[in-house]
């Protein structure tokens, strides 16, 4: 069975991730991809005089070459309800239009990634067949050292931590 893309983002989007609250977004991705086999790995980064933040790095494979998929899971606040043709974090789907804080920008496409990476996996065995794949989700998209790539690449011990092609 293929994963549902509108499913996973609808998930996703109802989770009341507005910065620097997490949500519940960045658990709902490691319950699926540990699922599907990735090893997850939380962690929180934060700098002096800023708020704690929470964030993900999931990897399934050790081989070269490496493709990484990174995004953010937070979202501005929504303003008033009252303005919203739909609640912002009710996932709502009218029309073959999905409604929510975060659709586009950047939930929507992080559950492209996620449902892409499950439906190579359920066809290749659940493992890649090349190379590696992971998952990096920020849960912050505001340039801060404290949750960028950089910021990974240093906290990650492993040899062999560079990017061949990343997707963001």
């Amino acid at each position: 069975m293929r994963a549902d893309p509108i499913a996973i983002a609808r998930d996703l989007l109802r989770c009341p991730s507005v910065t620097p609250e997490e949500g519940g977004a960045l658990a709902y991705l490691q319950s699926v991809l540990s699922q599907a086999g990735f090893a997850v790995h939380r962690t929180t980064f934060a700098e002096p005089g800023t708020a704690p933040i929470d964030n993900l790095y999931a990897r399934i494979g050790t081989q070269k070459p490496n493709l990484v998929f990174a995004g953010h899971t937070d979202v501005v606040p929504p303003g008033d309800d009252k303005a919203w043709r739909h609640p912002p974090f009710a996932g709502a789907v009218e029309g073959g239009m999905l409604y929510g804080r975060g659709a586009v920008d950047m939930k929507g496409g992080i559950a492209c990634f996620v449902a892409a990476a499950l439906d190579y996996l359920a066809a290749n065995g659940s493992a890649p067949q090349r190379g590696s794949g992971r998952h990096i989700w920020l849960h912050r998209s505001r340039a801060r050292r404290d949750c960028s790539l950089v910021r990974w690449r240093d906290w990650h011990p492993t040899p062999g931590r560079g990017l061949d092609e990343a997707v963001k």
